[in-house]
């Protein structure tokens, strides 16, 4: 593995730990948005994509929740999280 996949592995998994062991979509979601602004063609953009969809959802900020699931469905129509990304897109979801 390269150091610059290193460093993107770690970015991302800081994030999920924040959100999922700490509870704190806020920090989780400002990482994430560091990551997907910082790696657009990251080789962790769909997951980050999903773990940033969550930490929205988390914040209660439904509208970047189904903003980043459009997003997702774009890049990835046929994605492993393909399901929930459209259960989040949603029209009306909170």
């Amino acid at each position: 593995m390269t150091p610059a996949a290193a460093h993107e592995r770690t970015q991302v998994l800081d994030a999920m730990i924040a959100l999922r062991r700490d509870h704190d979509p806020a920090t989780a979601g400002a990482m994430l948005h560091q990551y997907l602004t910082s790696h657009p063609n990251g080789t962790l953009r769909e997951e980050a994509l999903v773990l940033a969809i969550e930490a929205a959802h988390a914040r209660g900020d439904s509208a970047l929740a189904r903003s980043l699931a459009r997003e997702y469905q774009d890049a990835y129509p046929n994605g492993r999280f393909r399901r929930y990304a459209q259960d989040q897109a949603a029209p009306g979801r909170s």
